[in-house]
């Protein structure tokens, strides 16, 4: 029995001696709008034969089902589970910051709570005191004997010793609200960047097998949450007006709770758990009655409506002045024509009474003044242009609110678009509140200019823009500064 102690010490040393433990280095991110993929390069002195490894430092958005791990030739990964363990102290540094500032409020709540029990304890001395000159002043006072003296003194002193507590406790209660507050948004913050899991260590458990013992590397990845992108942009014109600078920007949220420096960053739309399983068809029932999902429907089809019309105004707003003065006469310049006749230059004068129009410049100079709206001259160019956008305006006044925000939804629906842009160089990404903005790309874009108008809600005319993206990167809906 003497030998059976030490023979079991030496097979848990041996057990122990085939774990190692590591953190690697984050190597590469792939950001999702939702998610991220992180890979670590993990490098290590194998032993040959079946070991375990351990890689420590895993964040707290860690998805344990995603975690896999591919080794080199000389390795063949078993499996990969995550273990967590119970610390005392926060893993993460920022959270150690904040435990140590709550750690530093609490114990000034304490002394602040201390100090204004002895400045109760002092008033209630005050009280006794009080309690107790009170009637010896008064026996004094039926004897004859009262020191006025010794009683003007003492009543002094315990009014000032009432407004020094006094002024003392307003002091201490506004320190110790002050306090509270702090404390609430520590605690807040806290809460916001980690929540209660930063107690808790997170390492992935690799079970490998090794061909012969030496060097060896595997990469381990995981999905973590807490991290979503957004694309952004900044249109800048040149000097000539004729080229538009565009800054394409990813403004990403990384809320992990592990630093990312140094790393091969790619922002995607795609989405790592899409379900690939098709759809099962089931039974479409007919009723008499409106659905729910049928007014659903009905919404869609006319915010879908709205959508094609209006942009098919716009276009022939923006085709209107070119199409104006090709399908004039030209002329002399500044002469008109006679009432229901056209001038040399081509300018419509008023119309006649029995004129009969002969024209397509005639026919959309009849319905513009059969719709109250001015004749202009082929010099503006903008006579098509009014009676459409006059059209425009009705379609936008007479659509629900419902259709505007909709078709506002459907018009920023990227859903369908799948692309990868890889940052160039190494990217440094800190898991924080703070969104981070990296620049993509800037594209300079060949630019057309064109005015629009829209008299019933503006008496400003604006000067628009349009750029044809003919560059590799697909561009997503998003905010831009201009």
């Amino acid at each position: 029995m003497r030998f059976a102690f030490p023979r079991l010490i030496l097979l848990l040393a041996l057990a122990g001696a085939a774990t190692a433990q590591t953190q690697g280095t984050i190597s590469e991110v792939r950001v999702y709008r939702g998610q991220a993929l992180v890979t670590r390069n993990v490098a290590f002195d194998a032993k040959a034969g079946a070991q375990e490894l351990v890689v420590s430092g895993l964040p707290p958005q860690v998805i344990p089902e995603t975690l896999y791990a591919t080794g080199d030739d000389n390795l063949v990964i078993r499996a990969v589970r995550l273990k967590t363990t119970a610390v005392q102290d926060a893993p993460n540094e920022d959270v150690r910051k904040l435990d140590e500032q709550i750690k530093a409020v609490n114990e000034q709540l304490r002394k602040t709570a201390s100090d204004l029990q002895l400045v109760e304890a002092q008033t209630k001395y005050l009280d006794k005191l009080e309690a107790f000159v009170a009637p010896t002043a008064q026996v004094e006072l039926s004897k004859g004997v009262l020191n006025a003296e010794s009683l003007m003194t003492l009543t002094k002193f315990s009014f000032e010793q009432r407004q020094q507590l006094a002024t003392q406790k307003l002091t201490l209660e506004g320190t110790q609200q002050d306090s509270k507050d702090q404390l609430g948004v520590l605690t807040r913050e806290r809460a916001k960047l980690a929540g209660e899991a930063q107690h808790t260590a997170r390492d992935a458990v690799v079970f490998l097998e090794a061909r012969k013992a030496g060097a060896a590397a595997l990469d381990l990845s995981y999905l973590v949450g807490g991290v979503f992108w957004a694309p952004a942009y900044i249109a800048r014109l040149n000097d000539g007006h004729e080229k538009l600078s565009l800054e394409y920007h990813g403004v990403v949220l990384q809320m992990s709770g592990e630093d990312w420096p140094d790393v091969a960053l790619t922002l995607s739309t795609s989405s790592p758990t899409t379900v690939a399983d098709p759809p099962v068809l089931a039974p479409l029932y007919i009723a008499l009655a409106a659905t729910e999902q049928m007014e659903q429907a009905d919404k869609a089809e006319a915010a879908k409506d709205y959508a094609l019309r209006r942009r098919a105004l716009e276009e022939q707003i923006r085709q209107a002045p070119a199409q104006s003065r090709a399908n004039a006469p030209r002329g002399a310049a500044g002469e008109r024509g006679a009432p229901g006749e056209r001038g040399p230059a081509g300018m419509a004068g008023p119309a006649g009474k029995d004129a009969v129009p002969s024209s397509e410049w005639d026919q959309r100079a009849e319905r513009a003044a059969r719709a109250g709206l001015p004749v202009l001259g082929d010099s503006e160019g903008l006579l098509e242009a009014n009676v459409l956008a006059a059209q425009l305006q009705n379609l936008e006044l007479s659509a629900s609110d419902e259709a505007l925000r909709t078709a506002k939804r459907m018009g920023s629906d990227s859903s369908g678009l799948t692309a990868d842009y890889a940052m160039p160089g190494k990217v440094t990404l800190q898991s924080r509140a703070d969104p981070q903005m990296l620049r993509i790309a800037t594209l300079d874009l060949d630019a057309t200019f064109y005015y629009t108008a829209v008299p019933l809600l503006s008496d400003y005319i604006y000067q628009a823009v349009e750029a044809v993206n003919n560059t590799d990167y697909p561009l997503l809906p998003g905010p831009y500064n201009a």
